[in-house]
């Protein structure tokens, strides 16, 4: 919403009892008149004194400072009360040509907004209202990656209550709301509004304010840290409302349309995603595996860099929350798409299911460890929730495409008499029934990366061969009920983890050891995949098994865990790889 700040140096800065006495019209003083100067020289003279120009300028409130020296303070300060002249292009540069931030932690915070005067707030050109939270649930990348949630702006945000006795603080952010867009320039105000709240009867009554105006330059609004499908649609409405956006044409009768070109408009939605590869996960739900390149330099909505200036500005990416902001064009699921009819349901599901590569990982990630798991009644693997609870059963039909992974596990981790195990067979049986024959590329990855290096001084560290038995037996286990899946299966591309590549081992020839590594596995893998397809003839690699292109999981992990795995390789003492 705001280019990046330009930095100013300190060599050179005019001290404040200089710059003052420069900008006094006293004639008296016999000093040269400062508004005889050109007002871009004039402007010149208020940055090199210290006034902030193109920055980002926070706030103050009770939790989080100003980032501004006091030197810097008394300087604003100064040119402020100078004199009338100075004051009023002074206060003009501070407020038109910086993007402001308040983060808002309780009642007090919102007061100096609403002291801000009506010529103030017609200055203001960037404005975020942000409220602050301490909790540190976050999954987004600063967090979930980084283990930064002190530099991640979605952990800073409390929930709104939504019951009938709300706290003051509710109407108070209503009132800043209604007073900043009452006085705003016509179509000089980008605002953003980053806030969480309980439920849409809370959203749409702390957005009202937003209903009496159509003249906003920019609006983006975050109503949740989580996606919400109807919170999302409320940011959306109010957001649209308050730049003027509001569509006045009438309805386009496309269901009239021939099939084929209606199916051919349909490739070119979001039911197509840029690269073709959608991710599932239990908490995250349908999501893009790679960022967009197309926000620009201010909503890169995935990058993990601090100084990126859209964390100064607040975290509005609708793939990973419930917010809209035009300039955001991260990938969502096309919800709206499969609510508009049956018929139109039916086609969209088709385009979206036969165009897209999906990815069913693990709840906590493709690289965290997991020992073996309690027996419980609700317990089932991620790939069963997807396929049953998820696709919708006439979608299962235009599956075209399914990679299933495994986090990296310890032993007997799937045992035959554990729960989520007989739910994968009962899958399976399933599948095997609604599924279009000789239509679905299935590839099983068993992720085994130390994406983060410390893991392996406890995992697996000590594996002896009777552990790594036990693994394969898992491996095999797993996947030969898989055959039940024969006839549908166009390819089945296998990928299995070392046991033993966890394993604290010494070896001098690193190359001759992963050679032999892979090997070993080569051949384990293309012995399961004949058997599932019971065909002595079938191969992988020939099929295109090294060829297909990598999910971005694996390409994420293989990065990250480039100088962390340990190296491993075949020990004919123990006839095992160590």
């Amino acid at each position: 919403m705001h280019s990046p700040p330009t930095k100013i140096s300190g060599a050179g800065k005019l001290r404040q009892e200089t710059i003052c006495s420069f900008l006094s019209t006293d004639e008296k003083l016999q000093r040269l008149d400062i508004f005889s100067l050109p007002a871009s020289t004039r402007q010149k003279i208020y940055r090199e004194a210290g006034l902030p120009y193109n920055d980002h300028v926070l706030l103050p409130s009770s939790k989080y400072q100003s980032p501004l020296s006091s030197e810097a303070r008394a300087t604003i300060s100064g040119l402020l009360v100078a004199n009338k002249a100075v004051s009023s292009e002074a206060s003009k540069i501070l407020y038109s040509a910086n993007a402001f931030t308040i983060w808002l932690t309780c009642l007090e915070d919102l007061r100096p907004i609403l002291a801000f005067s009506a010529r103030t707030i017609s200055m203001l050109t960037n404005l975020i209202i942000q409220c602050d939270d301490p909790s540190r649930d976050c999954q987004t990348l600063l967090c979930s990656s980084f283990g930064l949630p002190d530099a991640c702006p979605c952990c800073r945000h409390p929930k709104l209550a939504s019951e009938a006795n709300r706290p003051s603080t509710f109407w108070e952010f209503r009132d800043v709301l209604r007073h900043v867009v009452s006085h705003a320039t016509p179509f000089g105000l980008h605002l953003g509004i980053s806030i969480n709240v309980g439920d849409a009867e809370t959203a749409r009554c702390l957005l009202e304010p937003l209903r009496s105006t159509s003249t906003l330059a920019d609006c983006a609004i975050r109503l949740s840290k989580r996606p919400d499908m109807e919170l999302q649609s409320i940011a959306r409405q109010f957001a649209l409302q308050a730049m003027g956006k509001v569509a006045q044409e009438p309805a386009f009768r496309f269901m009239d349309l021939p099939r084929e070109i209606r199916l051919q408009v349909l490739e070119e939605t979001d039911l197509q995603i840029p690269d073709g590869e959608v991710e599932w996960s239990p908490l995250q739900g349908y999501h893009a595996a790679a960022a967009s390149t197309f926000c620009g330099q201010e909503y890169v909505c995935f990058s993990g860099y601090l100084d990126d200036p859209f964390l100064k500005q607040g975290f509005f990416c609708a793939q990973r929350h419930s917010s809209f902001s035009q300039h955001c064009h991260c990938w969502c699921p096309p919800t709206a798409l499969l609510l508009c009819s049956r018929r139109l349901r039916e086609e969209a599901l088709g385009v979206f299911f036969r165009s897209n590569r999906f990815t069913v990982v693990p709840k906590n990630g493709c690289t965290l460890p997991v020992r073996k798991v309690q027996d419980e009644p609700d317990d089932r693997l991620e790939a069963s929730i997807f396929l049953r609870n998820v696709v919708p059963f006439q979608a299962l039909s235009y599956l075209r495409f399914l990679e299933i992974v495994f986090p990296p596990f310890d032993y007997e981790f799937l045992p035959p008499n554990h729960t989520a195990y007989r739910d994968w067979i009962e899958l399976l049986d399933f599948l095997s029934g609604v599924l279009s024959p000789s239509q679905l590329v299935l590839r099983v990855h068993f992720a085994d990366y130390d994406s983060t290096g410390y893991k392996r001084t406890y995992f697996r560290v000590n594996m002896t061969p009777a552990g790594s038995e036990a693994i394969a037996r898992a491996y095999e286990r797993t996947l030969m009920p898989l055959e039940k899946l024969r006839r549908s299966l166009k390819c089945l591309f296998i990928h299995l983890a070392n046991p033993w590549s966890w394993a604290s081992a010494s070896i001098q020839d690193i190359d001759v050891v992963r050679r032999e590594a892979r090997v070993h596995m080569q051949a384990t893998e293309q012995r399961l995949e004949k058997l599932i397809m019971a065909d002595d003839g079938y191969d992988g690699v020939a099929r295109g098994k090294n060829s297909e292109k990598k999910s971005r999981w694996l390409l994420s992990a293989e990065y990250k865990s480039e100088f962390s795995m340990p190296v491993y390789g075949f020990d004919p003492r123990l006839n095992a790889w160590v």
